[in-house]
């Protein structure tokens, strides 16, 4: 499998970087679940238990304290997370996934458990359940938007290792749900895909699906950023006219008029080059961008 730098090539590194930004607005947004339990990492207010929430058990005592909140600092359970062994047993791995599926999403523990389905998906024999057990996170449309987006982004390289036909087809169901950043997160994942596995994933499926959500005002803002980049990647001229109109609204949102901008170069059609030449005269983030887009014109 190839490691994740390698996932996209140089020709779409400004793409990418407009898609990252959008993400990192993302992870830092309000978690939807209030915590059970308190304290920064480290704080020794942190090590408590609310009687109310049932302890997970589990065989090792790292994972049985990682999973139950309270037990052990915040800060000794990151440490103990990345200490893992890569051949937990049966009974532990389901310990982690109760607690995926159930424990408190806090700002803290999402990031454990982010850490923690790394772990799964890194262990030295591939666990029969896994594929499962992230397609469960991921579907459960009350579960912790934030923790089903990391579902998704696992699964991709859990189809690459298995190749199961589930997960192709929870990608392709995920373009439907564009009402927050789960279909933009799949079209990203899909972009990968179909470009390292044609006969799998169908491309031309892909790229209509990306210009339909790509021209839709209504759908979620994040989403409609990560359309607009891959239909851009799959060269689809449909969407031209809709992101130029973007790029030149200043009141476009900021990440989303970059990555309008970005996709007209990415396009390089003639129609878009007197918009970028007028953006390019700017001193902001939106002048930047166009003037990189203009280079791809000169290099077409």
């Amino acid at each position: 499998m190839k490691k994740p730098h390698q996932i996209v090539g140089a020709a779409c590194l400004a793409a990418v970087a407009v898609a990252a930004l959008a993400w990192y607005f993302l992870k830092t947004e309000k978690t939807q679940d209030a915590s059970a339990f308190s304290g920064r990492p480290g704080d020794k207010s942190a090590v408590r238990r609310a009687d109310s929430v049932p302890a997970i058990p589990a065989e090792r005592d790292d994972v049985r304290r990682i999973v139950n909140p309270g037990t052990a600092s915040t800060a000794e359970r990151l440490r103990q997370v990345h200490a893992l062994p890569d051949d937990l047993s049966a009974a532990d791995r389901e310990a982690v996934a109760r607690y995926l599926k159930y424990g408190e999403n806090s700002d803290i523990e999402l990031v454990i458990k982010n850490d923690l389905m790394n772990k799964l998906r890194n262990q030295k024999t591939l666990s029969p359940e896994l594929t499962g057990v992230l397609l469960d996170l991921y579907s459960d449309r009350k579960q912790n938007i934030t923790v089903r987006i990391y579902a998704l982004q696992h699964l991709r390289p859990q189809y690459e290792l298995t190749r199961d036909a589930a997960i192709r087809q929870a990608f392709y169901d995920a373009l439907n749900e564009t009402d927050n950043e789960i279909a933009g997160g799949a079209l990203l994942a899909l972009r990968y895909l179909c470009a390292e596995y044609p006969k799998e994933f169908d491309t031309a499926v892909i790229s209509r699906r990306a210009a339909e959500i790509a021209q839709d005002g209504n759908v979620n803002n994040l989403t409609r950023l990560s359309a607009v980049q891959v239909a851009a990647m799959l060269d689809n001229a449909e969407i031209e006219p809709a992101i130029r109109s973007l790029a030149e609204n200043a009141s476009t949102p900021l990440t989303l008029r970059l990555s309008a901008i970005a996709g007209l170069g990415q396009l390089k059609r003639p129609e878009s080059r007197p918009t970028l030449e007028q953006l390019a005269r700017n001193k902001g983030p939106e002048g930047k961008a166009a003037r990189m887009a203009l280079i791809k014109f000169q290099a077409y």
